[in-house]
């Protein structure tokens, strides 16, 4: 029959458990300091068996075991774990055999045949019963007084020598901690005298550095300027005073600074300074000036920033102004350049591609198989040709100005499906979805918004593995449509990103060394959509894939029939 056998629950177990463990004792080695103490308990109680036993969660063990094997026992067996319930009394069992508590206890049964118990429990200074120092005999005896006295001041020497042996633990610990502070310090005031020589350095270096600015400024033909945010007084460098043809002698007035500017940029300077003032916006623009005295035109780049004073308002509207002629004819000479051998190379690519057609034809019809299929590839890079080149000329256009828009109403959910069917005619590797979309109106040019569907379309099959999905989707929102291309291809990272619609601009990595581009075509799409008063951006997560986005307004025009 199964006897109840457990201890005294006591309230601040939890707390008491915990400052036991404070002392890093348990599970530790013998110690001639505990030993001698249990041996003296044993000596003077006249007992076979003394104890330093420590009460932890489930166990008792003990860091000295005068008599006796054992280094532990489950507390369920524990008589300290009845002692520690009255921690200022000695818990004194005179026939363990005879008490209703301990008479089936295993260590009363069996070994080691416990009959009589006295301990006196170990409280420490914050009143935790730690454990007892026990003496045990395997007949019944009594303590006298003398002896009772002598147990209780050797409990007092074991808790006090617990406490000791704490505070070395802790000495040694501050020890390690200062030692290792000191050896920071030293690496600090080490650090210290080099950051001040380096200061001193550095410092030197700036004043080189602001002769060397000076001179750049000078040779780059920059300068600054400046507008005051309060009374709107605009100052300007003599290097600007001389591009506009101002005299150097006199404030000029915001009117006169824009009637130097192209009209076609006005409008586009007040909407700049209007964001600087208000919405405190930095900018970044190029435009085209004329000398009111020479009647020069030059081509300028004007960076500007907001200013604060020492209790944050906005106080100065200021930048960099620079002479960027040269670099806007070289980019002109370049587009031109671009433009006429792209076009010079249309009609002979057109010529060769009749030639392949009816050789093909031929091919087929004589049933040459090898012919057919190399005829075949053929034809595709002619068509991969002919779309670099003119994607070369549209760029060309974009650049000169000279691109045209050939605006009509139509609806927006048939030129995207209709897109996709002509993909879908020579793209069999992807799994192509167009999502339902409600009828929307758009007023654009049908062929470019088609170029920028296919092209974001045909990326994401580029760019994406064999069998995977892309998923094409639209959805109206107040007087905006929006069109959404997704993949689950390598993906994008956010550096990238932020430069995906520069011209000429590619990711680099492995997986794009062996796919075929220029970096031409989303730039394209971003100019086709920026010239129609939409918005262009990108979503993605290496890895995952990418989502392209492109909105354009609404329109609520009757629409034209789409052919």
């Amino acid at each position: 029959m199964a006897v109840d056998l457990k201890y005294p629950i006591l309230q601040d177990e939890v707390d008491r458990v915990a400052a036991l463990n404070s002392y890093h004792i348990l599970d530790t080695a013998e110690e001639n300091d505990f030993d001698d103490l249990t041996t003296l308990a044993a000596v003077i109680c006249q007992t076979p068996i003394a104890l330093v036993s420590l009460v932890d969660k489930d166990r008792q063990w003990f860091k000295s075991h005068k008599g006796l094997q054992a280094r532990e026992t489950p507390r369920d067996y524990s008589f300290c774990a009845h002692g520690i319930a009255a921690p200022d009394q000695l818990f004194i069992v005179p026939d363990a055999t005879l008490d209703q508590r301990f008479k089936d206890n295993p260590l009363v049964t069996g070994d080691p045949k416990i009959v009589f118990y006295a301990g006196m429990p170990l409280v420490n200074d914050e009143g935790f019963a730690l454990g007892s120092l026990c003496v045990i005999d395997r007949q019944k005896r009594e303590l006298s007084n003398e002896q009772i006295k002598a147990l209780i001041v050797l409990a007092k020497q074991v808790t006090d020598k617990l406490e000791l042996r704490r505070k070395l633990i802790e000495i040694r610990e501050t020890e390690k901690k200062t030692a290792i502070l000191n050896q920071d310090l030293h690496v600090i005031n080490s650090e210290f005298a080099l950051t001040n020589e380096r200061l001193q350095q550095r410092n030197h270096e700036l004043a080189e550095t602001q002769l060397k600015l000076k001179q750049a400024i000078e040779a780059g033909k920059m300068d600054t300027w400046s507008i005051d945010l309060l009374t709107m007084e605009v100052t300007m460098s003599a290097f600007m005073k001389n591009m506009f043809g101002f005299p150097l002698d006199q404030k000029i007035p915001m009117e006169d600074i824009l009637e130097a500017v192209h009209p076609d940029y006005r409008e586009m300077l007040l909407q700049v300074l209007k964001d600087a003032v208000e919405k405190l916006l930095p900018s970044d623009t190029e435009y085209p000036i004329t000398n009111r005295l020479t009647k020069e035109q030059f081509w300028v780049k004007a960076t500007g920033k907001v200013f604060y004073n020492s209790a944050a308002m906005p106080v100065e509207y200021s930048g960099m102004f620079m002479d960027i002629t040269e670099r806007k004819l070289d980019e002109l000479r370049k587009n031109d350049f671009i433009g006429m051998v792209s076009h010079e190379l249309k009609t002979p690519l057109t010529s060769l591609n009749g030639y392949i057609q009816l050789l093909y034809t031929k091919a087929v019809k004589t049933e040459d198989k090898f012919a057919s299929m190399a005829l075949d590839k053929s034809i595709l890079q002619v068509k991969k040709m002919t779309a670099m080149i003119n994607g070369f000329l549209n760029v060309s256009r974009l650049q000169s100005g000279k691109i045209l828009l050939h605006k009509q109403t139509f609806l927006l959910n048939e030129l995207i499906a209709n897109s996709i069917e002509d993909i879908m005619v020579t793209e069999s590797s992807h799994h192509i979805v167009n999502l339902p979309c409600e009828p929307v109106l758009v007023y654009a040019d049908l062929d470019k918004i088609g170029n920028v569907i296919s092209n974001l379309v045909s990326n994401a099959i580029k760019y994406s593995p064999h069998g995977s999905k892309i998923t094409i989707k639209c959805s109206t929102s107040a007087d905006v449509v929006q069109v959404s291309v997704q993949d689950e291809g390598m993906g994008i990272t956010s550096e990238d990103l932020a430069r995906l619609f520069e011209r000429y601009y590619r990711v680099e990595g492995k997986h794009t060394e062996l796919i075929s581009g220029f970096g031409i075509g989303l730039y394209l799409c971003a100019e086709i959509i920026g010239i129609h008063t939409g918005k262009i951006w990108a979503e993605s997560k290496v890895g995952t894939g990418s989502t392209f986005h492109f909105s354009l307004p609404v329109t609520k025009k009757e629409i034209q029939p789409l052919v």
